[in-house]
């Protein structure tokens, strides 16, 4: 099991590299806050939705003219670099 900033981390990363790849969609481990920030980004447009699969969430990406929808995501904290 991940810890917290680990899931986040994990989330940001397959998002950032699905993205810059032009996948048109990706896979990210079940939880609550995975599950949360799916609901954010697609209320605002930044993906095309997503749905369960177990304990796996498909994510489908949203692109514009070839470019993503999300262009640049990244973690601005974290437990050895704290952003002050």
């Amino acid at each position: 099991m991940l810890t917290f900033n680990n899931e986040l981390a994990d989330f940001v990363s397959r998002f950032r590299l699905g993205s810059r790849s032009h996948y048109e969609s990706i896979k990210v481990r079940r939880n609550n806050l995975t599950l949360g920030l799916l609901q954010l980004l697609y209320r605002n447009g930044v993906i095309r939705g997503f749905f369960c699969e177990g304990s796996i969430i498909k994510v489908f990406l949203k692109y514009y003219y070839g470019k993503p929808a999300l262009r640049l995501i990244r973690l601005i904290s974290k437990p050895s670099a704290r952003a002050h």
